[in-house]
């Protein structure tokens, strides 16, 4: 697909497509990323973490101290592996972000958000917030309101609760009460994504591509969720993982096998022919 070289950039999501299920790389992964790496293709970690829950992925993968970037919050920051520089920051004004968090408890749901080296949130013994410390990689503190508590601006709130009841309501209801406010994703069943307006992994890979001096045709996305969608879109190639769900495997221009099933591997002998 790549027939004229023109994919020089490379934008991976972490959770169900760089890693697998078991939250590990594959051998196969470990060795398509190395050889995009020597044939001087830029690769990209894209993915709803804090920046400091992506670092050690990039370090497994030898990425640190190289011309490679951290697109974290979704789309909020951008990050150099080589010198630590955020180049892109956007948050949302605590007002914001304290009308997601009531928002959120309306609807029977959790809110959580981040300070650079520590995870907030109204119940630390909430199992989906502590899966999330534990991706993360941060400390939890537990705060009594976001109103007084979170006087500052934020990169995200992410909002977490059972996935009945996020599909049964939960999605719908907060977007019609953030409306106009606010980006909203589904990352996963039990997470949405709650982002300043107009940042998505598309923006954030936008900003990247007008530093690196590149463009849109240069870039391949792969992901398996729906806030990986406006990246996929935005890409020349957009690559679903054989997880994904349906409607990214939809509009998606190639669908490769699952990411326990060597699906990265694949995809990147096909885009760039660098099997042996």
């Amino acid at each position: 697909m790549n027939e004229t070289g023109k994919l020089r950039i490379a934008a991976f999501d972490l959770d169900g497509t760089l890693l697998n299920s078991k939250k590990e790389l594959l051998p196969s992964t470990i060795l398509a990323i190395r050889r995009l790496k020597q044939i001087g293709v830029q690769v990209v970690l894209a993915s709803g973490r804090h920046p400091k829950g992506i670092w050690p992925v990039a370090e497994s993968l030898s990425l640190t101290g190289t011309d490679s970037y951290v697109l974290g919050f979704n789309g909020g920051t951008v990050v150099s592996l080589k010198t630590g520089e955020r180049f892109f920051d956007c948050q949302m004004e605590p007002e914001t972000a304290r009308a997601v968090a009531d928002a959120a408890l309306s609807l029977g749901l959790s809110p959580v958000t981040y300070t650079e080296s520590e995870l907030l949130c109204l119940d630390d013994t909430d199992q989906y917030v502590l899966f999330e410390a534990g991706l993360n990689r941060l400390p939890v503190r537990k705060i009594s309101s976001f109103r007084r508590d979170v006087p500052f601006p934020v990169n995200k709130v992410l909002v977490v609760g059972e996935p009945r009841k996020i599909a049964e309501g939960g999605e719908s209801g907060l977007r019609e009460a953030v409306k106009g406010l606010c980006t909203v994703s589904q990352s996963a069943p039990c997470f949405l994504e709650i982002m300043p307006k107009g940042i998505d992994k598309a923006s954030g890979l936008e900003k990247l591509l007008a530093l690196l001096g590149l463009s849109r045709e240069n870039l391949a996305a792969f992901g398996d969720g729906m806030n990986d969608k406006p990246m996929l879109d935005f890409a020349a190639a957009g690559v679903a993982m054989g997880n994904a769900a349906p409607a990214l495997k939809a509009g998606a221009d190639l669908v490769t096998d699952s990411c326990d099933e060597d699906g990265i591997a694949i995809a990147v002998e096909r885009l760039w022919g660098t099997g042996p």
